[in-house]
């Protein structure tokens, strides 16, 4: 398990574009987008919180 992690992590420009590459780079955009909604979320101190801007964060 963990070598295949790695092996999804390698940089490598001249390796074709697998499907297992691609899903996992579009599953850590979508967890990294939660978390930084989050933390916005948390730490917003503004008067109204504006859900499309979570939402655009998102997509």
């Amino acid at each position: 398990m963990k070598e295949a992690l790695l092996k999804l992590f390698e940089i490598n420009v001249n390796s074709p574009l697998t499907m297992d590459r691609i899903l996992f780079t579009l599953g850590l955009s979508f967890v990294l987008g939660l978390v930084i909604l989050f933390v916005y979320r948390i730490t917003y101190r503004g008067v109204l919180f504006n859900r499309s801007f979570g939402t655009a964060l998102l997509m």
